[in-house]
């Protein structure tokens, strides 16, 4: 909460510095976030186990309500062509993870563990390493997952703004 309401009391300065019109508050709410995980992580560690289960629950309620929020009638009318290009960019994105994957002679479950959180993000990859008994690569799930999500976001923010 203290996060998110600095990155409300900071985004307008940062508006203001850029001139723009569109909100700024994702953006520094990222920052600050990564920020403060990098900058103080021992203090964070006291915390870890209760906020990983807590953190997992929260990931499946996720979960079900998207699964329950979906319209199966635009989900039967439009899923074909959405899955048609899915599967086209899916056997590429499977075709370079098993060459990588040879090539640096990697673990099964690390390969899928990544593409899941490439592809769907952190609230799948983590569900899906403990799924598959790998403990230890749900934290990895979520921060690789996580690193795209900031990625992404800065980018978002830079091509919007470029746009504008």
């Amino acid at each position: 909460m203290l996060i998110a309401g600095a990155g409300s009391l900071v985004s307008p300065v940062i508006q203001n510095l850029f001139s723009s019109k569109m909100s700024m508050n994702i953006l520094i709410v990222t920052i600050i976030s990564v920020l403060i995980a990098n900058l103080f992580p021992t203090r964070l560690k006291k915390i870890e186990d209760t906020a990983f289960a807590i953190g997992l629950w929260m990931m499946y309620i996720f979960l079900a309500a998207i699964g329950a929020s979906t319209n199966l009638t635009d989900m039967l009318h439009v899923g074909p062509a959405v899955l048609g290009f899915y599967l086209i960019i899916m056997f590429f994105h499977f075709t370079f993870l098993v060459s990588l994957a040879k090539l640096f002679k990697l673990d099964v479950y690390e390969v899928i563990i990544s593409s899941a959180a490439n592809i769907m993000g952190p609230s799948v990859a983590a569900p899906m390493a403990a799924s598959l008994g790998q403990k230890k690569l749900i934290t990895p799930g979520i921060l690789v997952g996580i690193l795209g999500y900031v990625i992404g976001t800065f980018i978002g923010v830079s091509i919007a703004m470029a746009l504008t």
